[in-house]
């Protein structure tokens, strides 16, 4: 009985390995058009943002980069605004 108990378990293990397919998966990413409509800008440093430990400006321009829609320049591209500070009576062009 024990031999018969035996083969019959061996043979059951055999037909259960065989009939188990490996498994096959394949990934397709198709990339259209990826960086021909992007949209260049710039992100300028925002006033005061020195005083916080990271910079917004830094988190703003790495959000629309990963998006994918936009290009980033360089801040060098920009000329500075003409606004200005009140010094006395004269003003002055704000400093970078």
């Amino acid at each position: 009985m024990s031999g018969r108990l035996s083969f019959f378990a061996c043979t059951m293990l055999v037909v259960f390995l065989a009939s188990q397919a490996p498994a096959r998966a394949q990934l397709n990413i198709d990339l259209i058009g990826g960086g021909a409509n992007q949209i260049p800008i710039t992100v300028v440093p925002f006033a005061g943002e020195d005083r916080f430990a990271q910079r917004m400006s830094q988190i703003v321009s790495a959000d629309l980069q990963r998006s994918g829609l936009f290009k980033l320049g360089s801040i060098g591209s920009v000329r500075p605004p003409r606004s200005t500070i009140v010094t006395g009576k004269t003003k002055a062009p704000r400093p970078w």
